[in-house]
């Protein structure tokens, strides 16, 4: 057997990140995990799984891969296992409930139960699909030059300027995916938590 992953929101099949994932999948079975779910900011769905009691449904996927393929996802959510208090997301290892009833011990992601703000909408009924078709998330409806600059900003270091053009900077500034810093354009609370999810 491989390495099971829990996957919901943005990692399930026909979301965003499922094409990171989808070579390495043998198997799939459709899952629960207990938890809270919220709306993240950007408007993706992620999972408290230490508090709540709702049964989240997923997926359960088998994979067949490596320990490097772990630390690329990391590197995508920006999960440092060292010091996974810090971060907005965390990867636990958890028991998952399968359609069948048996349990299954899988890796998720979820969040930080600290990090968990008044703008994180929490789903109710922790039907996150229904949620997301009712409205679908900020990054959905950014146009590539929007994802691209949003990517090209969240790689720079310290006072790195990224030329952008008179049009994308008034697109981005009243969404607020950036903020103008003077002589540098910086991504926003919003604008980096979009970056997790464009890439």
């Amino acid at each position: 057997m491989g390495q099971c992953f829990f996957a919901y929101g943005s990692f399930e099949e026909n979301q965003i990140h499922y094409n990171k994932i989808s070579q390495f999948v043998s198997h799939r079975k459709r899952a629960f995990l207990k938890g809270e779910i919220y709306r993240l900011t950007c408007g993706y769905p992620m999972m408290d799984v230490q508090n709540g009691d709702h049964l989240i449904e997923g997926s359960l996927f088998e994979l067949e891969t490596t320990e490097t393929f772990w630390s690329v996802l990391d590197g995508l959510l920006g999960v440092d296992l060292s010091h996974q208090e810090k971060c907005l997301f965390q990867r636990v290892e958890a028991e998952i409930m399968t359609d069948n009833y048996s349990k299954v011990s899988a890796q998720v992601y979820c969040l930080n139960p600290k990090k968990i703000t008044k703008k994180m909408v929490k789903i109710a009924d922790g039907d996150w699909k229904k949620n997301m078709e009712e409205a679908p998330s900020v990054v959905e409806q950014l146009q590539e030059r929007h994802k691209d600059y949003i990517v090209r900003l969240s790689k720079t270091k310290g006072r790195d300027i990224v030329p952008i053009k008179l049009d994308l900077y008034r697109e981005l500034l009243s969404m607020e995916m950036i903020v103008d810093k003077g002589r540098r354009l910086a991504l926003t609370p919003l604008g980096k938590e979009a970056s997790l999810f464009v890439q």
